[in-house]
């Protein structure tokens, strides 16, 4: 199969299906990492310093910064919003 025997509507729906696997991926890993360095009692402001650090670094090489900006300034309206959050 080519991509010339693909419809449009065939082709887009690859792509958004190998998007959501990717997504699926780094939320998974992401989310036994976390749960790693929670079972070794390491603070979570610790984990968050990291993962905030990793996103920096992630924006700078994929030159993404705005869309990260945008990503997280909707971020924290969340938890500024949140109850007990405060």
């Amino acid at each position: 199969m080519t991509d010339q025997d693909l419809t449009e509507q065939e082709q887009h729906q690859l792509i958004e299906d190998a998007i959501a696997a990717s997504r699926k991926t780094a939320n998974a890993v992401i989310a036994s990492g976390v749960a790693k360095l929670q079972e070794q009692w390491i603070e979570a402001r610790y984990i968050e310093e990291a993962l905030a650090s990793e996103i920096i670094s992630l924006a700078q090489q994929s030159r993404s910064g705005n869309q990260t900006a945008a990503f997280l300034r909707t971020l924290a309206t969340w938890v500024e919003g949140r109850d007990g959050f405060h």
